[in-house]
This record gives C-alpha cells, structure tokens and sequence, in this order.
C-alpha cells in the first residue's frame, strides 16, 4: 500500500462524505488512484490507496469481531516465517494476545488496526517514524493521513512559527510540521482512538544488549553480517528482480554486497553529473562485479523542465523537501518503475560508521557525558539565517529548541555511553530526510531501509564502537563476504578495506578530506559562517550547469510568480531586502544555493495549496 486515510468523528456520527471528501485530497497529493474499498467500524471510516509496487494489497479483517487491519509501507513480521504481504497474522494475534505483538513489528510503515470489541482504533508508526503519519482535529472530527497537506487542508491549518521557520533554515522540522494543527506521529508509538478520548503510547523502545557489547571484533562482524542478511532474505523472500542504489560512497556498496552475497536478484543504478566521482565509481564496479547497471541522466534543459515537476513533488513531499531537490528523486522513481518496482537504498548506514560522535573526539565512548553545544556545531548545520526575518533572534531561538529537542532524545537513558545516545540523536537526524524521501516515492517504488530495521540498530547500537570508527565495521564485513568489491576505490578516498599500516598510503585522499570537513566546520564556529568552499575530493563533477539551471529555473518560477514579495504568503517570514533581492535578480539566489531556494518555493507551494482549498 502507498498511502493512507483514516477519519473519526467522536461526536458518534459517520459521515461517508466528508471522509471521501478528505481521500479524494489525500489521492490527488500523493498521485494516487481512489481506492474501491473502505474499512468502517463504530464512528470510524478507513482506507488504503495502492500503486503497483504496493506490498500489502487487502484489507485483514476478522468477521466475529469486525476488526480490520490496513498498513502502507513494509511491514516487517518477525514471527512470519514465510511473508507474503498478508496482515491476517498480525491481526489474528492481536485479537489473541493483545498490543504486546506490535514489539515484533519491524521495517517502514504505517499501520491502522480496528479493534470492533473495544470500538477503538490504533494507529502505530514504524520503530523509527520513516514513513511519517499525520494527524489533526477541528471540532469532533478527527483526520488521520500519510499525507500532511490533506490533513492541513481540512483542518483549515496555518503554518508553525518554528515549523516553517526551521525547515528554511535547516530542512528539517525535527519533530514538528510545517502546520500549526498538524502533528507527526512520534517513532514506535500507537495513537489510541476510543471512547475514553485519544491517547499515545510506546510499543517499542531500544535496549542496549550487553551480551552483544561483550563481543569481541571478529564476533561483532558474524553478529552484524547474521543481523544483516537474514533481514535481507527475510524481507525480500516474495520480490524478484530488485533495484539496488549504487555511489561511490560506503553506505550503498555494503547494500548491494550484502544483495550479491544473499544471492537476491538485483540490478544498479546511480545518478549525478556524469564526470563525478559517484557515477564513475558505480559504474565500473557494477561492470568489474557483472551487475546490470543503469545511470539516471537529467536532459539538458533540466532547469526549466523541473518546474513542471514541482506540484507532483510538493504533494508527495508534504511540503517538508527540497521541491529543487526532489524533483529530480520523483522523476528518476517514475522512470523506475516502469521496470522494477522495489528499491534497496542505504540510508542508516551512517549508525553503522559512527559518523554521529566523531565530534567527541577522545570523550567519544568513555562517558556517558555528550557535548550538546559541538553536536550543534559540527553535525546541524544551518544554512544562511540572515534570510529569516529578525534572523539574528531566530538563529538563537532555533538552536536552542533544536538543541533541547535533541538533549531530550540523548538523555531519556542518563546512563548510555555518548556513543549509543548520539547514535539515537542520530535516528532523529536522518528522520525527516529519509523518512519523508521513502514515503514521497511510495506510489513508484516500494523503498526498503535494511539498515534502519531495529534488529539491525539494536545489535550495531550494542556494538562496541571501537568496531565501528572510520567504518571499520563495513569495511571487515565487505573484505570478508566480497574481498573484489572492497579492494575498488570510494568517493571519499581510498578502497572500502579496513585501513592498515601496510596500505595506509591509500588513505590519504581520505585524511584529507576529513581534515578539510574538520576546519571547515571550526570556522563556521568561528565565525557563524563557511570561511571557504569546502574542498572536494577526486572527481567533482561538472557536467550539470548548476547555475545555468537555477537561473533557468528562477525565470520559470517567476512566471508563476511564486518569488513575487507582494503575492507570496510566506512572505513574512523572510528579510525583506533579501526576499526583495531575490525576486530581481539570480545572484542572490546563488548565494544561498538550490537547497534554501527549493525550500522556500516548498512552502510557498504548500501554503498556497491549502489556502485555494478555504
């Protein structure tokens, strides 16, 4: 399933017309078909919206009770032993044992569970909140959706003062919306809908594992390889032929060895300007390893064609992505999908490399102590805030409830290493960018994230992180299930091998570039800004004319008049010299870069949306 809808009115009245009415908007937004099917139980009204990649296709329902079951996404059920899509098992235990079966529950979904004995409905999250679910209520009625901007809309919602605010300048909500009456549901959570009102709790929380912890490296590296590929064979049992993303980085090199190691069917892909290191590397090791390769290029006149890409992207993005960004992501999905309808991509890799506590330095796995104020320096970064209006006051604002947000998350065990609670800061970080990607291309590709299954996070989180610094962890599992594939070269310098004395010498590209990363973010601390352009490794990667593109983009946009400061409802947000700036001239948006510029165009789009809408 690619997405779905659920409307409760608590006053006790069922209204078929106001629910078809908020699927209707929850369709168009997400490209989706209207489904013929609907769920309905006591005051409640349901449904799922399908796209061929969809995994769970049918509606479980149990006839004595009239419950039912509908989920989006990938449900993982770990006492399945041969899954094939269906959800009857799930509820058939629910029925028997109650909401202890939902700990076993595991990959990226969303999930709507009707219990007709007790009249209630229970809305989980995946463990980690990957594909978002959103909610809001006006009156009595009470709107639930994969889709945040149908929820906006009916709910007559305007947008979040740090929301919208924190989005331009950090892509990222951390939590939050982008609407003030809208809310995310948090990770590893049911939202309980009865009688008695509506209530949250957690099915599932991480629990660090000493037994794993006490491992010693060559047990650590069975353990993960174990953890790893049976979730692979688990997952993938009732797919053929899969897609596997391919870079030059780490993260997507473990992914697609671990696939030819699992013997499952798959062919590459990558993206990019075609002189970049990323392209170059993928291809030839796809070639060197014999894999089907395909590289996704953009057409020439890309900047001006992107444009008509934006109100698909701006519905199945909510909103909360880079319009500039994604629409290459929403094009390149399409053209998938006419081939293959499943994709493995390597988000979470970074958990399994210890990216999130390289800041603390010597501390790093020593204390249980973590410096809040360098995670802010060294790992979220805003960009440019002089664009905000009063940018001086919200640089300080935002910091400071991002910081608090993100202390919370660390601190809910005092007792963690700052290892284990800047890897949870980590799950947090990673949430809004592959969360909302994966949930954005359900209704072209069914996205799974092996290395965000919580098996998986628990045993590498377990992990002593000695196993881990500078990816050694990837770099052992890949020289022992494929030693080809880890001797060939990455995009951050040298091969994928464990570094050694005797093959140092290969490293230094590496050092290099984690040394410039370092400097370059210690000036930002310095002072608040970038002092130089960081420097590239290798291949850089010329081929696309960014500029060209931006501006070509800029001219497009201003037909639409999006930009324009006397039309724009965001308008507010912003400094007026800059906003003012930008209307008139490419520079100013150069300065800024795509990201910034996709954002604001994000939403604008997304507040115009549902103002048409009232």
């Amino acid at each position: 399933m690619a997405g779905l809808a659920l409307f409760i009115d608590q006053h006790g009245s069922q209204s078929t017309l106001v629910f078809n009415d908020f699927l209707k908007q929850v369709a168009a937004y997400k490209s989706l078909e209207m489904p013929i099917l609907w769920a309905q139980g006591s005051n409640c009204t349901a449904a799922r919206l399908d796209a061929p990649c969809s995994l769970h296709k049918d509606i479980a329902r149990d006839a004595m009770t009239g419950s039912w079951l509908l989920a989006a996404g990938t449900v993982i059920d770990n006492a399945e032993t041969s899954p094939n899509g269906s959800l009857d098992k799930i509820l058939i235990d629910y029925l028997n044992q109650g909401e202890k079966v939902f700990s076993r529950l595991d990959g990226q979904f969303a999930l709507i569970l009707y219990d007709g004995r007790a009249e209630k409905a229970l809305v989980l999250s995946d463990p980690f909140g990957l594909i978002p679910v959103y909610y809001g209520q006006i009156g009595s009625q009470f709107f639930l959706s994969t889709s945040s901007l149908a929820v906006a809309k009916v709910v007559h919602s305007t947008f979040s003062e740090f929301g919208a605010r924190s989005f331009i300048v950090y892509g990222d909500t951390f939590g939050d919306t982008i609407w003030q009456d809208v809310q995310m549901l948090p990770p590893a959570t049911v939202l309980e809908i009865g009688n008695e009102g509506i209530r949250q709790k957690t099915y599932w929380s991480f629990r660090e594992d000493p037994s794993i912890t006490a491992l010693n490296e060559k047990e650590s590296v069975d353990c993960i390889i174990e953890t790893l590929t049976n979730s692979l064979r688990h997952c993938l049992s009732s797919d053929g032929k899969i897609w596997v993303s391919l870079t030059g980085g780490m993260d997507s090199r473990m992914l697609a060895g671990l696939a030819h190691y699992c013997q499952i069917p798959f062919k590459t892909y990558c993206h990019g300007p075609k002189d970049s290191k990323d392209v170059w590397i993928s291809e030839q090791i796809s070639h060197k390893m014999g894999w089907g390769y395909e590289y996704f290029a953009l057409p020439e006149d890309w900047g001006t064609q992107r444009v008509n890409w934006f109100d698909q992207v701006l519905g199945q993005t909510d909103g909360h992505l880079d319009v500039i960004k994604m629409s290459r992501t929403i094009r390149e999905q399409s053209i998938k999908a006419r081939q293959l309808g499943t994709s493995l991509w390597g988000y979470g890799g970074e958990l399994y490399r210890g990216v999130y506590w390289k800041h603390e330095f010597w501390r790093r796995g020593r204390t249980s102590q973590v410096n809040y104020d360098r995670l802010m320096d060294f790992r979220v970064i805003p960009s440019d805030c002089s664009v905000l209006g009063e940018g001086a006051h919200w640089k300080e604002a935002l910091r400071g409830e991002i910081k608090s947000r993100l202390q919370r998350i660390g601190e809910q065990q005092p007792d963690w290493p700052n290892t284990v609670k800047l890897d949870m800061i980590g799950t947090a970080l990673e949430r809004q960018i592959c969360g909302t990607t994966i949930a954005a291309v359900l209704g072209q590709q069914r996205v799974i994230l092996p290395f965000d299954f919580k098996e998986n996070v628990t045993r590498i989180f377990s992990t002593n992180y000695k196993w881990r610094t500078h990816g050694r962890m990837f770099r052992i599992i890949l020289e022992k299930i494929n030693p080809q594939l880890a001797k060939m070269e990455t995009a951050d310098g040298g091969p994928a091998l464990p570094m050694r004395i005797s093959n140092f010498y290969r490293f230094l590209p590496y050092w290099l570039d984690s040394g410039d990363k370092l400097l370059w973010r210690l000036g930002y601390k310095v002072k608040g800004k970038p002092l130089w352009k960081q420097r590239v490794a290798g291949q850089s990667g010329h081929a696309y004319p960014s500029s060209q593109w931006l501006q070509d983009t800029l001219t497009e946009v201003g037909k639409l008049s999006l930009l324009s400061q006397d039309q724009m409802l965001s308008a507010a947000l912003y400094d007026q010299k800059w906003l003012k700036g930008l209307e008139s001239g490419p520079q100013v948006a150069s300065r800024v870069g795509d990201a910034v510029i996709g954002r604001v165009l994000a939403l604008e789009m997304a507040l115009r949306s549902i103002r048409n809408s009232n």
